[in-house]
């Protein structure tokens, strides 16, 4: 027995020094792996209001005269001082009749970057006299009624209480049309289409059309790459599927499982619930997820080394701005996940957390054709065990922690600036965490794999704070005559930095760096397979797994219902 005991022993000392060399894969990070970055929202494409704008009849431009003043009538959100600043440079000067119709396009303009798009100017008939004295009339627009037609009473309260809200704003402002429209369209498992026309009753009205009807009531797809590492993958399988409105009710329920080719190495589990509980677009998450890892280095494997994590999480989110332009939403969320670290049957570290984290989400397009994001996340440390547990899987490793993570985005339409770069767009990225504690593993920040450090496997270097940022360069060929739907070309290089308040190890230095470079191709084939494929090439330092810093190929296809 004590022969045993101490071979265990020697094993368990061996199976550290090893799993520093070989990367062992912590289940805590291995989520992190399959979940898809929030996209912004924004789009650079406004809410569409159609405008029957008549021209300046023929012959304006022999009509002239000298502008005295300029008489309003209609106007209660902008007062006829605001106004005037518009027409100030034309007083007591000669003028064609063209320049009246201007004005009057200028005053449309004004409504609608204050976002009253119904509304405008117009320049009612009139004759202009010797005092030089023109009328222009203002007509603030408002819905007056807006006509569902929902056969299968999908929208319920909430596009009863969106109704509501268009209808009693007078004059209508588009923000609040945009938001209200969006959050019927952001309920799941419905679609909601709009209409605009002129009102039959109300001068200067519109009506407004609703079409409601189901969405796809399920969703999902699959992905193949070999972003794993050498020791769990390379190639891993993730499958994935939601169903809309289970129940009846606005709400989504999604499952998603990854594994491995060699099965045995990966096994990660999602189940998710979220449902809008509110008219205002407010809804409520309920998460689960188990994932497992069984490294397949021989050695690692005779000494059973293996990772497992189960987590859980609750979240409350509301979007404080909804519209195509720009959009901000906060989340609170409460979260436990309890990680284990095992070699020969025996716990080589064990952490329990319970997290408490605000995350706020802020999207934009702007008017030189990029669209912006940011992301800001406070996550605290709440307790689950003790600061001085020994079986913490790291030393210093803080339970009430508090850490701050940004992450900062641009996409940017370079034909929006130069036509002749319209085929050209630039994306870069930036992302930073800062901690003035030590945290546990699940912590960390990771930099490696699919966004930051592309030529590197996931998590390559981690550490309590890093920053990371990457650029990339593509061009979307033309695809037409080809059986692909779209084919983009790519060139990137990204890079990172992590720093430790305490070194894992005394051959680990506090501070790590890595960098690559690569180009690719994204393609797309009908409606529903895509895939890419790129070169890249570490850098700054060997792949761990590897033990080189040769160029590596990724590759992966995509297949979505």
């Amino acid at each position: 027995m004590a022969a045993d005991r101490l071979a265990r022993a020697l094993l368990a000392a061996l199976s550290l020094v090893v799993g520093n060399a070989v990367a062992q894969e912590d289940a805590g990070r291995i989520g992190e792996r399959f979940e898809p970055p929030v996209e912004p929202r924004a789009t650079r494409q406004p809410l569409a209001v159609p405008l029957d704008e008549k021209q300046a009849p023929e012959g304006a431009a022999a009509i002239r005269f000298v502008l005295q003043a300029v008489e309003l009538s209609g106007n209660a959100v902008f007062t006829d001082e605001a106004i005037a600043a518009l027409w100030a440079d034309l007083a007591g000067q000669e003028i064609g009749l063209p320049e009246i119709y201007r004005l009057r396009d200028a005053i449309t303009t004004k409504y609608a970057q204050a976002g009253y798009g119904l509304s405008k100017a117009l320049v009612p008939e009139q004759r202009i006299g010797a005092d030089g004295v023109v009328r222009l009339e203002v007509i603030e627009g408002y819905i007056d009624e807006v006509v569902v037609d929902d056969p299968a009473g999908l929208g319920g309260a909430d596009l009863e209480h969106a109704v509501m809200q268009i209808t009693q704003q007078r004059p209508t402002n588009i923000r609040t049309l945009e938001r209200y429209l969006l959050l019927a369209n952001d309920r799941f498992g419905t679609r909601v289409m709009s209409t605009l026309k002129a009102s039959d009753t109300q001068p200067g009205a519109s009506t407004l059309l609703l079409s409601v009807e189901e969405a796809a009531p399920f969703e999902g797809g699959m992905n193949i790459n070999n972003r794993g590492s050498e020791n769990v993958g390379p190639w891993q399988l993730h499958a994935y599927g939601r169903l809309n409105r289970l129940f009846g009710r606005p709400g989504q329920l999604s499952l998603a499982y990854a594994t491995a080719t060699q099965t045995r190495e990966l096994s990660y589990t999602s189940i998710g619930y979220t449902e809008v509980i509110s008219s205002e677009g407010s809804s409520f998450a309920l998460n689960w997820s188990r994932s497992e890892s069984n490294p397949g280095d021989t050695t690692l494997r005779a000494l059973d080394n293996h990772s497992e994590s189960d987590s859980w999480s609750a979240s409350l989110s509301h979007p404080f701005v909804r519209s195509r332009r720009q959009n901000l939403s906060a989340q609170l969320k409460y979260e436990h996940r309890k990680t284990t670290n095992f070699s020969l049957d025996t716990v080589t570290s064990l952490d329990r957390l319970d997290t408490l984290r605000l995350g706020i989400n802020y999207d934009q397009a702007d008017t030189w054709g990029g669209i912006n994001q940011a992301l800001l996340e406070i996550s605290h440390g709440l307790g689950g065990m003790r600061d001085d547990d020994a079986q913490k899987s790291r030393a210093d490793g803080r339970i009430d922690f508090t850490k701050y993570t940004l992450s900062l985005l641009r996409r940017q339409d370079l034909g929006s600036i130069q036509p002749a770069l319209n085929r050209w767009s630039l994306d870069t990225a930036l992302m930073a965490q800062y901690s003035d504690d030590g945290l546990l593993s699940g912590e960390e920040c990771g930099l490696g794999g699919a966004q930051f450090g592309r030529a590197y496997d996931a998590s390559e270097i981690t550490g309590d704070s890093c920053l990371a940022g990457s650029i990339e360069l593509a061009y979307m060929a033309d695809a037409s005559n080809t059986p692909f739907r779209h084919i983009q070309l790519f060139g990137f290089y990204d890079g990172g930095v992590t720093y430790n308040h305490t070194p894992p190890s005394n051959r680990d230095p506090q501070t790590k760096r890595l960098s690559s470079v690569g180009l690719g191709l994204r393609f797309g084939i009908g409606a529903h397979l895509s895939g890419s494929v790129e070169l890249t090439k570490p850098l700054s330092r060997d792949v761990a797994d590897r033990g080189n810093d040769n160029p590596r190929i990724f590759a992966s296809l995509a297949w979505r219902y």
